[in-house]
């Protein structure tokens, strides 16, 4: 039997709702995971950012605080030796004693932590040396000599004549401080300046560690004068005051060190930062010689998350800082956060997917279960209407409403006529068997089906 048109449009619809439906039972639920994934994905990015925002203010924080700390430790003796720079103001030929009494009424450890002392320099020519020797030894230093150290062949002499305490300056009184470029240089350039001036990176001659040093010059001129140009500091120049200090003794207790939040770095350089320039090393203050292992210590820092390089000035000269993030640092920051997010956000994405794609399955199950209801009542009103029975329906209240042609055909009546009546009370008549409809009453009061005649 070949199928009708009618039928092959039916099978070919219900199979293009079938692949619809099957399409949509697997890409809505991708669509929803795809959609909650990108969603973790910008919340997480986004928190991230968030964190490294905060991170690097946090670094940037404490980058601001150490380099105002170590300007601020190479500034700090300028007051003491400011103050001895006012005792020279009202006396000019300060004797020993005077000066010792100073320093020792200053408590050097607490006011100027890495600072060795505080001592006189007085430029003296060479034709007036041995002059110059004999005085110093008169006043109270029976052994005073000059020692030198490189250059030897200058005409003016700038000579340690007083520094104290004298137990932490052991060797130092009479040295020649001009006889060396790099303390030399430093002194020139506070005289000309007439500002305190911190010289190069030497090794202090009074420590027993070679450890990187500098001194910190603040000019002395006579008192009354008011220089304004180099002839007229040099004219004037009374002496130079200064502070021996040890780098490491100065930096070494930097408190966003001690916490170990960064490390510290300081080179006696613009360009080259290298170990030979370094002068102070947080990390390396640890070992004996405060430099560690070069290619160790740089895999080191370029392993680390945050970095500082700036240019720190300092009294009369430029270093500069390298501040970088320790472990303990880049630990605080929660980076893991994101990822917790994006996980999260993954598994809520996939649960969603799920539950939707259940949902869908359900739905359709549904539908072609209605569909196939439905196909199954159009064949059965097919059949009823076709029927040469009579077939009616009725409400729940036994009223017709609807017959078939059968029913039109046997009884006479049109299905106009009999819409909204009763089929017992339009059928019945005298000859009905009354057994016959008590059983039919009672079928349907019951809800089963009746089969009779």
């Amino acid at each position: 039997m070949t199928p009708s048109p009618f039928n092959a449009q039916k099978q070919q619809s219900s199979s293009s709702w079938l692949s619809f439906k099957l399409q949509q039972n697997i890409l809505l639920p991708l669509v929803i995971f795809i959609i909650g994934l990108v969603i973790s994905g910008i919340g997480a990015g986004w928190l991230y950012n968030e964190i490294e925002t905060d991170a690097k203010t946090d670094f940037q924080r404490n980058v601001d605080r150490v380099s105002g700390e170590v300007a601020l430790r190479f500034s700090q003796p300028i007051y003491g030796l400011n103050g001895l720079r006012g005792a020279y103001a009202t006396n000019s030929h300060l004797n020993r004693e005077q000066f010792n009494a100073y320093v020792a009424s200053r408590n050097l450890p607490v006011e100027f932590p890495g600072v060795r002392g505080f001592g006189f320099i007085q430029r003296v020519q060479r034709s007036q040396l041995n002059e110059f020797i004999a005085d110093t030894r008169a006043d109270g230093a029976p052994t005073f000599a000059l020692h030198q150290l490189q250059d030897k062949q200058h005409n003016d002499l700038y000579i340690i004549k007083y520094v104290a305490p004298a137990e932490k300056n052991q060797g130092v009184e009479g040295l020649d401080i001009g006889s060396e470029s790099v303390r030399r240089e430093a002194a020139l350039l506070a005289i000309n300046s007439g500002k305190p001036t911190l010289s190069g990176t030497i090794h202090l001659v009074q420590s027993n560690v070679k450890t990187p040093g500098a001194l910190l010059f603040v000019p002395v001129y006579k008192s009354g004068s008011n220089p304004t140009t180099i002839a007229e500091r040099q004219a004037s120049l009374l002496g130079l005051l200064y502070s021996p200090i040890v780098i490491a003794d100065l930096l070494r207790d930097i408190p966003e060190f001690m916490n170990g939040r960064v490390d510290v770095e300081l080179f006696d350089s613009l360009n080259d930062l290298s170990n030979k320039t370094m002068v102070f090393d947080a990390d390396g203050s640890k070992y004996d010689n405060l430099i560690p292992d070069e290619e160790l210590h740089d895999e080191a820092i370029a392993a680390r998350i945050f970095h500082n390089t700036s240019v720190l000035p300092l009294p009369g000269r430029e270093m500069t800082l390298r501040v970088s993030s320790t472990p303990v640092f880049e630990a605080l920051t929660e980076r893991y956060v994101p990822w917790l997010v994006f996980a999260f956000g993954l598994l809520l994405s996939s649960a969603l997917a799920l539950l939707i794609r259940q949902q869908v399955s359900g739905r359709n199950r549904a539908e072609m279960l209605a569909r196939n209801m439905t196909a199954d009542l159009e064949r059965l009103a097919l059949v009823a209407k076709n029927t040469s029975n009579a077939v009616v329906i009725t409400d729940v209240k036994r009223n017709i409403v609807w017959v078939n042609d059968g029913f039109e055909r046997i009884t006479g009546y049109s299905q106009d006529e009999v819409i909204g009546k009763s089929p017992g009370k339009l059928l019945q008549c005298s000859n009905t068997d009354q057994s016959v409809a008590t059983e039919m009453k009672t079928a349907l009061d019951a809800g089963e089906s009746f089969k009779g005649k």
